[in-house]
């Protein structure tokens, strides 16, 4: 028969060898010291205990429950609103809340964000764009870098591009105008380049949000 503190302890559970449980409590320690701490505060009579297989619920259980891993569904709910607020705290800068929020959610649950690159007619852009297309894409790195001693607009974003193993960075063109106070949320991220063959040939950028 437990003892008068046993009893109080383990919800009366008769034959029931304290000492084991004990050692069983220390050797769950090490694999999980929040489940180990928790068993140690008393038990509840209800079903099998987790530690000790006893008729019993012990109030580690019960936490253990409640904090439960997530299912797949809940995790990914959680990413997305994660890069929501990321995104959307980053936004903010540039505009009130509830259109740095929409903005925010817009381009999370697309995906990204994809921009065409303007300017890549000006000068040897669209030489600069037949040699892009030779190379590997995975080896194209593209930058947002922020212009403000740009004469028609201090608020200009560039987008220049460096092949990986090549010498210099060329400044292919820039984030439209209506779009830079989004592009300025992901300003040191590395955008996706996409380029668009034709007769003139162009290039769009896709900005993600990081999780």
């Amino acid at each position: 028969m437990a003892t008068g503190v046993q009893a109080s302890i383990y919800g009366g559970i008769q034959s029931f060898d304290k000492r084991e449980h004990l050692a069983q409590i220390n050797a769950a320690r090490k694999d999980n010291p929040i489940k180990a701490e928790k068993v140690t505060k008393g038990c509840e009579k209800a079903k099998p205990c987790w530690l000790c297989g006893d008729l019993l619920k012990c109030k580690a259980t019960v936490a253990e429950e409640r904090v439960k891993k997530p299912t797949e569904k809940q995790a990914a709910s959680r990413a997305t609103a994660s890069k929501v607020c990321g995104l959307a705290n980053k936004l903010s800068k540039g505009m009130t809340k509830k259109e740095a929020f929409s903005k925010a959610w817009s381009i999370v649950r697309n995906g990204g964000l994809e921009l065409p690159v303007t300017g890549v007619s000006f000068g040897s852009r669209q030489e600069a764009l037949r040699k892009l297309a030779a190379y590997d894409p995975k080896d194209i790195i593209a930058l947002l870098v922020p212009e403000a001693s740009c004469k028609h607009d201090p608020e200009a974003i560039a987008v220049r591009v460096m092949v990986r193993g090549g010498k210099g960075i060329y400044t292919l063109g820039y984030v439209p105008r209506a779009d830079t106070k989004v592009a300025r949320a992901f300003l040191g991220a590395v955008p996706e380049l996409r380029l668009i063959d034709g007769e003139t040939k162009g290039a769009k950028i896709r900005l993600a949000a990081q999780g």
